[in-house]
């Protein structure tokens, strides 16, 4: 019994030294102000984060980030550390916090190896303390302009200008597309040439990105034309190098058989164009000369005004002939009985005299005149005489044929004899 309590004896002291450095004393306190749990005494244990990969020469830290700081030799103020809003480190023994906005990883350290190294910590030597990046925060790129949908985009390492286009998608026309960036942390705005940049990665306008960045992707500009009166009335939007006869191309605007008196429209021009309140400035303009004279065109400037009035050359027919009664003469050519009789698609069948067409005009001193044509003849004879100019006001008339039908006057006959024959008595 004797030797079996000294071996007891033995055994618990010499286990004493082990369980004593099993564990150290808790820290004084983390950056986020909360209690911190126990950190195991062997440095092996606080490495075991396995920090991302990361250009840590020239990574610059920011909110968001996590970084794990090691001390050699004194796990018990190792940790890793999360910066939060202020970007700020706070470690035990330390007699305030170190503001790591800014700082590369090996910044960090050198400025955490200062604030530690004091009497009242301990004496650290150069190379003691190392940073590691264990999270990357999200570092921001923005993307703005009239080309592209505006979005914030993750940079990543070693993104240029190609690399967040193909993250945007396709963007056309890039040789007319400017590309500006800015940054407060560039000494000034860039302009890309984006058609070059995209044209080849090693081109010096394949600009590196840096978190940040604002890339405003400006397109083709438009500009904005407004038409009132006949025609495509309302606010339409053109293409910023358009002239006026290519906007009127655009816009289907046509000289034939247009209804708004084309030689008579009226431009309508801001003194400032950048201002709609600005005072305006009349200009006549014959778009007929525009669209069909290849020399003669017009300039346009953003929120030009263009009134097309309402012709007032019609003309219209009435009688045996289908289609619109009123109509207007075109302003490019003469409109003729021929013409009338084409658009008109058909006749009445069997019921259009067109023989003894009718045309009533205003002659002078307010008198009307009335004029016949014998169109048949026109059409066997193509004599110019029964084929007229149509004017302005012009009525146009297709008489109805009357004919007499024999079946209905047979008919008619028998019953007026019979008629008689009750009055009349002795008839056969």
């Amino acid at each position: 019994m004797r030797h079996n309590a000294t071996f007891w004896g033995v055994a618990l002291l010499l286990a004493l030294p082990t369980l004593a450095s099993a564990q150290v004393s808790a820290p004084l306190g983390g950056s986020d102000g909360t209690p911190p749990a126990p950190v195991a005494a062997s440095p092996s244990d606080v490495t075991t984060s396995s920090p991302i990969t990361a250009d840590i020469s020239t990574y610059r830290l920011d909110t968001g980030d996590s970084v794990l700081v090691n001390i050699e030799r004194h796990s018990d103020v190792s940790r890793t550390v999360s910066l939060l809003a202020d970007a700020t480190v706070l470690l035990p023994r330390m007699d305030k916090a170190i503001a790591a906005r800014g700082m590369t990883c090996a910044e960090l350290a050198e400025a955490v190896r200062k604030s530690l190294n004091n009497p009242r910590a301990f004496v650290l030597k150069p190379g003691q303390v190392t940073v590691s990046l264990v999270s990357q925060r999200v570092r921001r790129v923005f993307v703005r302009g009239n080309a592209v949908r505006g979005a914030d985009y993750d940079l990543k390492n070693d993104w240029r200008v190609t690399e967040l286009v193909a993250l945007i998608g396709t963007i056309p026309q890039t040789d007319r597309v400017r590309l500006l960036v800015t940054n407060p942390r560039r000494p000034a705005p860039i302009t890309v040439d984006l058609a070059a940049a995209l044209g080849s990665e090693s081109s010096p306008a394949n600009v590196a990105l840096m978190e940040g960045d604002t890339l405003v992707f400006e397109g083709p500009r438009t500009k904005y034309l407004f038409v009132k009166g006949e025609g495509p009335r309302g606010r339409q939007e053109i293409d910023e190098r358009y002239t006026l006869k290519q906007a009127l191309v655009q816009l289907s605007v046509t000289h034939n058989n247009s209804t708004g008196e084309l030689r008579k429209a009226k431009l309508y021009r801001h003194t400032d164009p950048k201002d709609i309140t600005s005072p305006t400035v009349e200009e006549k303009i014959d778009l007929v000369e525009v669209l069909t004279n290849p020399a003669v065109d017009h300039d346009l400037k953003d929120n030009d005004t263009l009134e097309i009035p309402l012709s007032l050359r019609q003309y219209s027919v009435w009688g045996e002939l289908g289609g619109p009664r009123k109509r207007t003469l075109p302003e490019d050519r003469k409109t003729y009985l021929h013409d009338v009789m084409s658009d008109s698609g058909s006749t009445t069948a069997g019921q259009a005299k067109i023989g003894s067409i009718t045309i009533l005009r205003n002659g002078e001193q307010g008198r009307s005149e009335v004029s016949q044509y014998d169109y048949g003849k026109f059409l066997k004879t193509g004599k110019p005489e029964y084929n007229p100019e149509i004017q302005p006001n012009d009525i146009v008339f297709v008489p109805n044929v009357k004919r007499a039908d024999p079946v209905n006057t047979i008919f008619t006959g028998f019953g007026l004899y019979n008629l008689f024959k009750s009055f009349v008595p002795g008839l056969p």
